[in-house]
Parts: C-alpha cells; sequence; structure tokens
C-alpha cells in the first residue's frame, strides 16, 4: 500500500506508513477528523455556557448594587442626607477658619489716644523723656524710666480711642541712635502686659535686634494696654531702661 503523504510503499494491510508514521486507512483519518471536530464543538459550548454565567452574576451584581428596583430607597435617601449634613458640617467648619483667619489677616495698627507711665528720666540733658516718644514713630527718642535701679515694676500704659480685639504688639526695644546708645542703656528683657478686662500676659524680646520686634500675643478685647517691666538687658553704661517705639496690632 503507497503512502499518500510521502509515496512510501508499505506491506498490505499495515495501518501506518513506515517511513512517515502517518495513517494509510482513510476511514480512520475521517474518523480522526470527527474526533477533533467534536472536540472543538465541547470546547465552543463550555466557553459558551462560561459567558453566560457571567453575564448574569454581572447582572445581578449590578441589581443589587445600583438597588435599580428601589428594595433599599429609604436608606439609600437617608445615607445621601446624612452624606449632605456631613458636607454641609464641613464647610461650615472651613467657614469659621476662614473667618478665624481672615481676623487674623485684619490686625491693623490701632489708634492710640494717650500714654502715661511710672516714672520718667530727667538728666543734664534736658531731653524729654516722657511716655508720648515711645509712639512718635522716631527711634532715636525713647520712654525711659526714671527710678533708681534697673527698672523693674516700672509700667508705660497706652490708652486706645475705643475698645478694639488686640492680637499683636510691634516694640523698638532700647534706646536706637548714632551714639551706641542701644548698648549703653538698658532694654527690656520681659515686659508684662495688662488689658482693661482685668487679665494680662508676659511677653520676651530679644536683644541685639534694633528694629520692630513683632509678637503675637493671645487675642484679648481692651482699651488700652499697660506694658511692666520684668527685666532688662543691661547697658554697659547707664542703668536707664529705655523703649524707643511701640505699636499696638487688632481689630
Amino acid at each position: 500500500m503507497i503512502c499518500k503523504y510521502c509515496n512510501h510503499e508499505n506491506e498490505r494491510g499495515a495501518n501506518f506508513c513506515r517511513s512517515c508514521g502517518r495513517p494509510l486507512n482513510e476511514n480512520e483519518n475521517k474518523t480522526d477528523t470527527n474526533n477533533n471536530s467534536n472536540n472543538n464543538n465541547k470546547t465552543q459550548k463550555i466557553i459558551i455556557a462560561i459567558s453566560c454565567i457571567v453575564v448574569i452574576l454581572a447582572v445581578v451584581f449590578i441589581v443589587y448594587r445600583f438597588d435599580i428596583f428601589g428594595g433599599n430607597k429609604g436608606d439609600s435617601i437617608e445615607s445621601v442626607q446624612h452624606t449632605t449634613n456631613s458636607d454641609t458640617s464641613n464647610q461650615n467648619s472651613s467657614s469659621d477658619n476662614d473667618n478665624q483667619s481672615n481676623s487674623s489677616q485684619k490686625a491693623e495698627v490701632l489708634n492710640i489716644s494717650n500714654s502715661d507711665c511710672s516714672s520718667i528720666l530727667h538728666d543734664s540733658t534736658s531731653i524729654n523723656y516722657g511716655s508720648a516718644k515711645a509712639i512718635d514713630g522716631d527711634f532715636s527718642t525713647v520712654w525711659s524710666e526714671g527710678v533708681s535701679g534697673y527698672g523693674e515694676g516700672e509700667w508705660l500704659r497706652l490708652d486706645l480711642d475705643s475698645t478694639y480685639t488686640i492680637q499683636k504688639i510691634k516694640i523698638v526695644n532700647g534706646l536706637v541712635n548714632k551714639n551706641n546708645g542701644y548698648y549703653n542703656n538698658n532694654r527690656p528683657k520681659s515686659l508684662t502686659l495688662s488689658f482693661s478686662d482685668g487679665s494680662s500676659q508676659t511677653i520676651y524680646l530679644e536683644d541685639d535686634n534694633m528694629g520692630y520686634q513683632l509678637v503675637e500675643i493671645n487675642p484679648v478685647k481692651s482699651n488700652f494696654v499697660k506694658f511692666t517691666i520684668n527685666s532688662v538687658y543691661s547697658g554697659s553704661k547707664y542703668d536707664d531702661t529705655c523703649i524707643a517705639d511701640i505699636e499696638i496690632l487688632g481689630y
């Protein structure tokens, strides 16, 4: 029997070619082809069945997840309402924070209507060291206390033209001039701030700083600020404690 694939001549009755090994019986080939076709059909049916199952599961999930038939409508509305209330609360909280931030940003220099002090230095130069010199904007002029010693307990009071919320203090510490007055005289190190509501706060100032020092305080409503000397940075030549300039900020 001759193989139709490789033309090798095989023995009569042989089922497979001795040269290429392929089947010599056409009926068997047909059987193999039929078997392969049947297997392909089975595979396609399995794939179709799996696809149907996946689609069904997806539909069930969508119906349950989005409540298409309205079974949990009341619960959904309540959930939305809670979310809305929560969002509103967050917005209110954010608004409050913005208002607080805006209040802080609106701090302005407040108008001082009057000044007073516990003592004033009087020396041979006849220079005025009165309390008004601490609010004239001129760093070379100062309020200087006039008692012996370092001036602890001496005070300077600044009255405002109304009651304000006070937030910050700007202060130039010591005597700032061309004659080395800063280091020759004492400079306040710490001051107690007293207010018209009866409260008080202590602030601390830097040394070696001849410009404005900005000190933030706990906001307080008051129509005056009284500055009392607690401690000083000692001068190299004089015991007089000086403050060159003060501004009060708030709204």
